[in-house]
């Protein structure tokens, strides 16, 4: 019986996010920035609350003083105290 190559991923953070297809992929740094890269515009902005559309997922960043720092063809800088991110699937 020929053997066949399995691949294990422990956990979803040690799954490559370049083999799922339409995944916004998040880089936080501390609380006062993130980067996003996979989005492709804004759907909401305040400097409460700002939400950007990275294909089947909104991606929502919550705090206060937000502010986008960068808005470049995919890629997105998200500065402020941020307080908390929230990931929801578009319909």
């Amino acid at each position: 019986m020929a053997r066949k190559d399995r691949y294990f991923f422990k956990g979803t953070n040690d799954i490559p996010p370049e083999i799922i297809p339409n995944t916004p992929k998040t880089e936080l740094s501390g609380n006062e920035e993130a980067a996003v890269e996979g989005c492709c515009g804004i759907l909401e902005y305040s400097a409460e609350k700002i939400t950007l559309d990275a294909g089947k997922l909104a991606v929502s960043f919550f705090g206060s003083g937000l502010k986008l720092e960068f808005l470049n063809g995919s890629d997105a800088v998200v500065s402020g105290k941020i307080k908390s991110l929230e990931f929801t699937e578009k319909k």
